[in-house]
């Protein structure tokens, strides 16, 4: 039977280091290219979503207003689809949708 003396790598500086400056730059690069895209989706996306919401709360037609009027929107909506005779066009629209 023979033994085998195990002995502890010696590390050099290099190895010390970890991952070399163009190991971590490989690593980062498809964050870096992904980023521009990402941030431009969050924007043009949510952003404007987060928008129109805010503007569904205001008086806005044609143009913005940033003057807020609440729920009255949503309000008049609500009983112009469900309580008129004969049932609204929105109605009909959702009850198709649905």
């Amino acid at each position: 039977m023979s033994t085998v003396a195990t002995t502890d790598p010696v590390l050099t500086p290099r190895q010390s280091t970890g991952i070399s400056l163009r190991g971590r730059l490989q690593d980062a690069l498809p964050k870096i290219v992904l980023a521009p895209s990402f941030v431009i989706t969050i924007i043009f996306v949510y952003g404007f979503i987060v928008w129109t919401a805010y503007l569904s709360f205001t008086n806005s037609k044609t143009f913005p207003s940033y003057a807020l009027t609440g729920a009255r929107a949503y309000q008049r909506l609500w009983r112009w689809t469900f309580e008129s005779d004969p049932p609204s066009s929105w109605y009909t629209s959702i009850t198709n949708m649905a």
